[in-house]
């Protein structure tokens, strides 16, 4: 007998299923959004030295693209935070972490 989804078709994934793929997303998307936001970091550090460092003919050109380069980096490191904290794993009150705990001397004992 194969495991049915809530649509009641099977798909032979079994039990377990979405929490590993929602793993497999948490750790693969926020990797490749830091990985892929590297070049951008590069380009707003060389367009940064480039717009102070040697002499050129548009050194506000470059200082402007080190902003938006920069901007852009910060917004993968940003997305790539948010998709961690989105597909974090849920937990149920009483069930792991401290917040369902109950203690002696919350008792009152």
């Amino acid at each position: 007998m194969s495991s049915r989804n809530q649509s009641g078709r099977g798909d032979g994934l079994g039990p377990g299923t979405d929490q590993r793929i929602r793993r497999f997303i948490r750790v693969l998307l926020p990797a490749l959004l830091v990985i892929g936001s590297l070049p951008l970091l590069n380009l707003a550090v060389f367009n940064a030295w480039a717009g102070g460092g040697p002499p050129s003919a548009r050194p506000e050109w470059h200082a402007r693209w080190s902003d938006i380069f920069l901007i852009a980096w910060g917004f993968c490191i940003l997305f790539a935070g948010l998709f961690v904290y989105w597909l974090r794993p849920k937990t149920r009150m009483g069930e792991s972490g401290v917040s369902g705990r109950r203690t002696n001397e919350s008792q009152g004992a």
